[in-house]
């Protein structure tokens, strides 16, 4: 777990609380509860201590490389580097249209680890869209929770449309389930943010989001007794010893708005303090909260 040195801050923004209660049902599921907060103040930090086990992955890219992540799903002349961002060491994602041929490969640039999940997990990172550097009228996705089985696509993404910043999640390859977790994403600042997910085909899965800096007791949302994600099932986890079979966790851009795509556009995202975590063990939270 990391700790918090004033004498080394590393990012800080501010922001405003609102709040939102809201319940609802999706087909063949349990009924759910949702809750929805809005944003709240973010607080100092220090760089994440590069971590390489079987179970966890997480780095500050202080050392000016990416490990333990590497980059996935990426094509020239698209790509994902250690950067320093205004003294900031970081992840710099770079995308641009003129490379676009109209296969997957060439929609995004994205990194990946090699964990596997077949139940439960947590996601911990900072963002940063700049401005100018970022478009303001596109759709990305910048955070994936992807179901390798089946379809093969993703189970929940972090979407940014426009300015505002959406969650989506299924329990198949289907229209998803929406949800809005800011409105008015700021810019020029790292926003942080948490993501707890538990898969589940009975309706005793879930799926939680701390955004800007939600306190661990107010999740900006938190969806309950769903189903999510896919694949083969062994009781109610995915089965492990069926060949791809797991989730896996992406960051970076999923520029799939490809019918909006303007000629020669580029797009540019940050990362910071990426944080994975198999399981849902002690202080799992903490773990990879990129505020600590």
């Amino acid at each position: 777990m990391k700790t918090i040195n004033l004498l080394k801050l590393k990012h800080y923004a501010m922001a405003c609380a609102v709040f939102v209660l809201c319940s609802c049902k999706e087909s063949n599921e349990k009924s759910e509860s949702v809750l929805v907060l809005g944003q709240v103040k973010d607080v100092g930090i220090t760089s994440a201590v590069e971590t390489n086990t079987s179970t966890h992955k997480e780095t500050g890219f202080e050392d000016g490389n990416l490990s333990p992540f590497t980059v996935c799903t990426t094509q020239n002349p698209n790509y994902g580097q250690a950067f320093t961002k205004d003294g900031v060491k970081c992840m710099k994602f770079y995308w641009t249209q003129t490379g676009f041929d109209g296969t997957r490969m060439d929609k995004g640039a994205e990194a990946c680890s090699d964990l596997n999940f077949y139940k439960e997990g947590w996601y911990g990172f900072h963002f940063y869209l700049s401005s100018p550097g970022f478009p303001t009228n596109k759709e990305t996705a910048i955070a994936q929770i992807f179901a390798e089985n089946g379809c093969s696509s993703w189970a929940a993404m972090l979407i940014v449309r426009n300015n505002a910043l959406y969650l989506q999640r299924r329990s198949a390859c289907v229209n998803p389930t929406e949800v809005l977790i800011a409105s008015d994403i700021q810019r020029n600042a790292w926003k942080p943010v948490i993501i707890h997910f538990k898969a589940s085909k009975t309706g005793t899965g879930l799926l939680q989001v701390w955004y800007a800096g939600a306190g661990k007791s107010s999740p900006t949302y938190s969806a309950t007794n769903i189903n999510f994600a896919w694949g083969v099932w062994n009781g109610d986890s995915l089965d492990s010893s069926v060949a791809d079979n797991m989730i896996k966790l992406k960051f970076g851009m999923y520029c799939y708005d490809n019918a909006n795509y303007t000629t020669n556009e580029t797009r540019v995202v940050y990362f910071d303090n990426v944080g994975q975590l198999v399981g849902n063990p002690t202080n799992a939270w903490e773990t990879v909260n990129p505020n600590q």
